[in-house]
């Protein structure tokens, strides 16, 4: 296999079919985090009686403006839906256009919306089959754990069961994403059942490993230069609509602080969603590519 010469025919159908980029901002990113902030408390009066009165003052205003709260969940829900299902309605557009960019015609996105509308709740299935495999021989790892624990000797062995569960966990998450980019064109490509779409996925995974290590490392190398890319464009962004904002700032000009940031944030979203849009173009059109030189 040419490594080289499929990742210049992704990036050359990238370039040229604009309308992947579209369709690929509407690819949820699988990724997850979370961040803490603990107010430390201390004996002081003062401190006791602003915490007490700011409790009271949140609680006087959600029992006063309760349906506001209520009408901002139904909206952040509703919008979450439809994100997700633009989500499997992009992924299987994209291999459409990624077939279509391979044959030599022209991606339009009307075209791969339509089809990835078509194809959305079997791609649906099989992204919540394989997500269920990971967590059940996630589950199954650990209550492999908790039986271990229960002798002595296993009590001795958890620390050493508990590293291996979690390079456990990484390999089958990488193993399961590999199975699902093969999976999904094997269904929306050649139009096979859910299940036989899995099979055929793993199988293909199995019998090319080594290939698809080779890809699944370009396509990482790909995402993190991305990604130190896109960090270095939004410091330049934010650099000069945070002297505008400073300035506006010292100087009591709440439009101008107001103006500078709404500014800086908008376009701070709209280089995110050009940035993602080629990126997952890019990652699809790379995975089809490979997809159709491993199954010659």
């Amino acid at each position: 296999m040419q490594y080289g010469q499929i990742i210049q025919q992704a990036w050359e159908h990238t370039k040229r079919y604009k309308a992947m980029w579209l369709i690929g901002m509407l690819v949820l990113s699988s990724s997850g985090g979370g961040s803490g902030c603990n107010i430390p408390t201390g004996p002081m009066d003062s401190g006791n009686d602003y915490s007490s009165n700011w409790s009271s003052s949140v609680g006087q205003w959600f029992e006063q403006y309760w349906w506001i709260v209520v009408i901002a969940g139904l909206v952040i829900l509703a919008l979450a839906v439809v994100a997700i299902v633009l989500h499997y309605i992009a992924v299987g557009g994209l291999f459409i256009g990624a077939q279509q960019a391979r044959q030599g015609h022209r991606p339009k996105f009307g075209d791969m919306f339509l089809a990835g509308l078509q194809q959305a709740h079997r791609t649906f299935a099989v992204e919540f089959l394989l997500g269920l495999i990971t967590l059940g021989l996630m589950i199954g790892g650990l209550l492999s754990i908790v039986l271990l624990a229960c002798s002595i000797i296993g009590l001795v062995l958890v620390p050493f069961a508990l590293l291996a569960w979690l390079a456990g966990c990484v390999a089958v998450v990488l193993i399961i994403s590999v199975v699902r980019l093969y999976s999904l064109q094997y269904l929306v490509l050649q139009r096979q059942g859910v299940w036989a779409s899995i099979q055929h996925g793993w199988q293909l995974l199995r019998q090319q490993l080594a290939h698809s290590a080779v890809i699944y490392g370009l396509d990482l190398l790909v995402t993190v230069a991305v990604g130190i890319g896109l960090l270095i464009l939004m410091l330049l962004v934010i650099l000069p609509f945070g002297i505008v904002g400073f300035i506006a700032y010292a100087a009591a000009s709440w439009i101008g602080l107001t103006v500078s940031i709404s500014l800086g944030v908008l376009l701070l979203i709209g280089l995110i969603l050009i940035v993602k849009g080629i990126r997952n173009a890019f990652s699809y059109n790379l995975w089809h590519l490979t997809f159709t030189e491993l199954n010659k």
